[in-house]
């Protein structure tokens, strides 16, 4: 194994374990049957901060494990600073191919299945998003998926959702070409995949509402999806990148995550445990 290999490795497993965290507050969210506004609901906004927080990990490693000089010794993931704009799709790419991590133009290969509604907590109205096409459903490319989760966090993680919810409805708000409008969809002219049926506070004054914004287990979990089928994927583009012939099997996320339903045990839980035995509520996820 090269020294190189040997980063990676470790860039992997971080993923791994910093996604874990994320399947695990699912698996809390389903030790029982919940509705309406209470404590675990806030596991949901949690939710969508820790996934796009190990998206954002992932980024800063890979781009520190190739662009690091191959002799430093004591190289370890987690120590190098992100940048918030490589977060977003089209900076990713490119943060990616300069790093020499990924072969030019892998956004154009890639496939997920992604979720544009839900029920509870099941994840429904699935599209296939290939490359730059834009999903049959919504109307949006992956880039955009990946970037209105991304828009969705930093609002989340900064206490500004009203904000975002101010520029989502307005197209001349999104001029950064690094980030393009997420919100602009060739079907629905504007598209939000984490709008919800909440009207909001009954307290406060209609124009102080949050409507629609309340983040639903559902939501939350059609983040972690893409997030988890995006990063297995560039796992295994990486290890065969620049004719490197790495066996990805050992670094790829768990196939458990993938699945329609849970194994018998998982996580150290089983399903007499919890009201719900499934991540995803029903759908499985494209495992390259």
């Amino acid at each position: 194994m090269t020294p190189l290999h040997t980063r990676f490795a470790q860039v992997a497993r971080a993923a791994r374990d910093n996604l874990g965290v994320a399947v695990d507050l699912v698996l809390v969210h389903n030790e029982k049957t919940v509705r309406g506004r209470q404590p675990r609901a806030s596991l949901n906004r949690a939710l969508v901060v820790t996934t796009i927080g190990a998206w954002d990990r992932f980024i800063a490693d890979t781009r520190s494990a190739f662009s690091t000089d191959v002799d430093l010794v004591h190289w370890v993931a987690g120590q190098e600073n992100s940048v918030p704009k490589e977060l977003y799709a089209s900076k990713a790419e490119q943060v990616l191919v300069d790093s020499t991590a990924c072969d030019s133009n892998f956004l154009n290969r890639l496939r997920v299945n992604a979720a544009t509604g839900w029920s509870g907590v099941r994840m429904t109205a699935m599209e296939q998003l290939t490359g730059h096409d834009p999903g049959k459903r919504s109307g949006l490319t992956f880039s955009q998926h990946l970037n209105q989760w991304v828009t969705l966090r930093n609002a989340l993680a900064h206490g500004s959702l009203h904000q975002l919810l101010n520029r989502v409805s307005d197209p001349r708000r999104w001029t950064d070409k690094a980030i393009g409008d997420p919100y602009a969809s060739i079907l629905h002219d504007r598209y939000r995949l984490w709008h919800s049926d909440a009207e909001g506070d009954s307290s406060v004054p209609p124009e102080q509402r949050m409507i629609g914004a309340t983040i639903q287990a559902g939501c939350a979990r059609s983040c972690l999806a893409l997030i988890i089928q995006l990063v297995d994927w560039l796992i295994v583009e990486i290890c065969s990148a620049h004719h490197r012939d790495w066996d990805a099997d050992d670094l790829r996320l768990p196939s458990d995550w993938f699945q329609r339903d849970l194994p018998v045990s998982f996580r150290g839980s089983t399903a007499g445990e919890h009201a719900h035995w499934s991540l995803w509520g029903g759908p499985s996820l494209h495992r390259r």
